[in-house]
């Protein structure tokens, strides 16, 4: 060719020794006897193997010498070159891909141990106010206990107190209901005669006969406010019930013709 470096047996060189930089790895059968390369370019080759270093072809001829040399490889040299590129392409991608995923997965430890006492406090603070519920509605509890214990007691004192009233009363609820002939005439004169006078010691009138002020002292219920004088100048202390059974209890005791009239 016109031009070229070492003119028209560049094509026949080319085949009989491969451009500097490019190692061929077995003998590249031509069909023809090797020639000798040229001094220069064999001296290029010799210097870059020397040198281990990548040779970077700086003229026109150079470059033609070297696609020439790739044209004249065999198939197997060719595809032992593309895989020595392509392992080392491979091998970076593998090593990207693994740089990759240990940041990922030092990212998502981080995550997890940031997260960690995060959960660990909202587990305490749930805790905690679980335990603060529950303390406050054990003392609402017992509170509530207490109060309506000592409401039972209360309430149990108060109805204990005029039950023990009642119990050494003859007729302790003739202030609050009409009580019949029949279960008047049941009783003697002497109860006759103490349950008509207790109409009257429950509004606090003192007594003149001596057995009705013994019978009436010795009565936590009672207590004296006026002397008879007193009471008998106020008006009618009695209700209607107090002042119904007295009367039919009077009533009986004249039918009887007591001896307590």
């Amino acid at each position: 060719m016109d031009g070229m470096k070492y003119g028209g047996k560049l094509s026949e060189e080319a085949h009989s020794c491969p451009p500097s930089g490019i190692q061929a790895t077995g003998a590249i059968d031509t069909g023809e006897a090797s020639k000798a390369e040229p001094a220069e370019l064999s001296a290029t080759k010799k210097g870059v193997e020397d040198s281990e270093t990548e040779f970077v072809p700086d003229t026109a001829a150079d470059i033609e010498a070297a696609a020439a040399y790739v044209e004249s490889m065999s198939a197997a040299e060719k595809s032992q070159v593309a895989g020595s590129a392509s392992r080392l392409t491979t091998t970076q991608i593998a090593c990207m891909a693994i740089a990759a995923v240990a940041t990922v997965a030092c990212i998502i430890c981080l995550g997890i141990y940031a997260a960690t006492p995060i959960s660990h406090e909202s587990a305490a603070n749930a805790t905690n106010t679980v335990n603060a519920a529950t303390t406050a509605n054990t003392a609402d509890a017992v509170n509530a206990a207490s109060t309506t214990s000592t409401e039972n007691a209360a309430s149990s004192s108060a109805a204990s107190a005029p039950a023990a009233a009642q119990a050494d009363q003859i007729l302790p609820d003739s202030n609050a209901r009409y009580y019949t002939r029949d279960e008047l005439e049941a009783l003697s004169d002497r109860e006759l005669y103490l349950a008509r006078n207790e109409i009257y010691a429950r509004h606090g009138r003192g007594f003149k006969n001596q057995d009705l002020v013994d019978w009436f002292a010795d009565k936590d219920w009672y207590e004296q406010l006026y002397i008879p004088e007193e009471y008998d100048a106020l008006p009618d202390q009695r209700n209607e019930y107090e002042h119904a059974n007295a009367d039919l209890m009077m009533e009986i005791e004249q039918e009887r013709d007591s001896q307590y009239l």
